[in-house]
């Protein structure tokens, strides 16, 4: 049933949680790990959804447009397609994402991960003392990262609400979805539990407040946003918490890679690999005294024209300066190491990222890959890779929402819970 469903469709997006181990006695965090998903969790995911489609189904039959339904919308085209020029621009891959397709965007994942898209992966994940099959898991989970921040969210709605063939839940390529499986923990779910009470009794009407029911899905949908922010500010708290304890235990701080995956024209969004979060940095925390900005190719134009098309361009590289006279390149899908500390006077705690090792003018001046240039070529053929297959058949971590309207930045993360659970 999973590999049939994902054959017709449906897209999951995502790179994954973290979990920490307590100390029994504090309820400190002791440890920071990936938490694993098994085959088992897969069964009884299939369950849920066939469970909660088939409700929805229930609901539309018999209470029509009083049917309270999760609905996810496609994202949007010029977002995708945005995303995709920037990384064509900035280092040379093609993501072989030519549509809005939930279908096209699982194949063009699934073909990276087997190697017959983008045959040749960025420089930032080349030669790390890991195999190839992990590296594409790498890339595959940063790429994921890219597009679940173009994603829009899925909202609780009643059918009444949208027209027929706006009822269908995108990323889970279904006519109808609902959320049905867990009254214990979603207030959502009692509502359609009480809907769907009401469709057991033959020749009896569903009898419900239309004004009501709006008014449910309206307070869900908040409910459902604050809870997932609450999630991530509780992951990101004990983080800083563990990375607190490391340095006054250890005198080390936490190390990981991170790659590049937003710019701005005086800070970037850095995906931090081994923690699977999002956080932005600025080019100051860097310790960086100087910032020139590389920004996307739009087209030509007058000098007046160029200047006013860059106050609101998409930055696609950044070269920091620093103090010794050292540059730091960097663009989209680059890498760099970073260590983790607590921002100073930051209530509550906040994680502050700082580079591993400052930049050495004596060094190679490096684009955050270890000293390599990214190369603009390395994809360049890459449309010729992809397979025949169509896209007509036709969504967690990430804790910065704030790009919105910020120059410089793509509008990927405008809604900052468009990433979190888009069933």
């Amino acid at each position: 049933r999973r590999v049939s469903r994902f054959q017709h469709g449906s897209i999951s997006i995502g790179s994954g949680e973290i979990k920490f181990k307590l100390d029994r006695q504090t309820g400190m965090p002791l440890e920071c790990t990936h938490y694993p998903i098994h085959d088992t969790n897969k069964v009884v995911e299939e369950f849920m959804l066939a469970a909660n489609f088939n409700v929805s189904q229930r609901l539309i039959a018999r209470a029509g447009e009083l049917a309270f339904l999760r609905h996810h919308p496609p994202p949007d085209l010029p977002q995708i397609t945005q995303l995709v020029q920037r990384v064509q621009q900035s280092c040379g891959v093609n993501l072989g994402i030519d549509s809005l397709s939930s279908k096209r965007m699982h194949d063009a994942i699934e073909e990276i991960r087997e190697g017959t898209l983008v045959r040749v992966l960025p420089q930032a994940f080349i030669g790390k003392g890991q195999s190839q099959t992990q590296a594409r898991q790498e890339f595959v989970a940063v790429v994921s990262e890219l597009l679940k921040n173009s994603m829009r969210p899925a909202q609780y709605t009643v059918a009444a609400d949208l027209s027929r063939d706006k009822w269908r839940h995108w990323a889970l390529a279904m006519q109808t979805y609902t959320h049905f499986t867990s009254p214990i923990r979603r207030y959502a779910d009692v509502c359609v539990h009480r809907l769907l009470d009401q469709t057991l009794y033959d020749g009896e009407d569903v009898e419900a407040d239309l004004v009501q029911l709006r008014k449910q899905a309206e307070i869900c949908n908040d409910k459902t946003d604050k809870a997932k922010s609450a999630d991530d500010d509780s992951d990101k708290l004990y983080l800083a918490i563990l990375a607190r304890e490391t340095i006054e235990k250890t005198g080390q701080h936490l190390v990981s890679d991170a790659i590049v995956v937003d710019m701005g024209k005086q800070s970037f969004d850095v995906y931090v690999l081994e923690y699977r979060f999002t956080h932005r940095v600025h080019v100051t925390e860097f310790g960086s005294q100087k910032t020139e900005a590389q920004f996307m190719n739009t087209g030509g134009g007058d000098d007046g024209e160029e200047k006013d098309k860059k106050e609101s361009a998409l930055v696609i590289g950044l070269v920091l300066h620093y103090s010794n006279g050292a540059k730091l390149k960097l663009s989209l899908l680059s890498r760099v190491k970073v260590k983790l500390s607590i921002k100073p006077q930051s209530h509550p705690m906040s994680i502050l990222l700082t580079p591993f090792k400052k930049p050495n003018k004596d060094e190679e001046e490096k684009d955050g890959t270890d000293g390599k240039k990214t190369g603009n070529n390395n994809n360049n053929n890459n449309n010729n890779n992809r397979k025949n297959k169509s896209g007509n058949n036709n969504t967690n971590k990430s804790g910065n929402n704030n790009n919105k309207n910020k120059p410089g930045y793509s509008n990927n993360n405008n809604n900052k819970n468009s990433n979190k659970n888009k069933r």
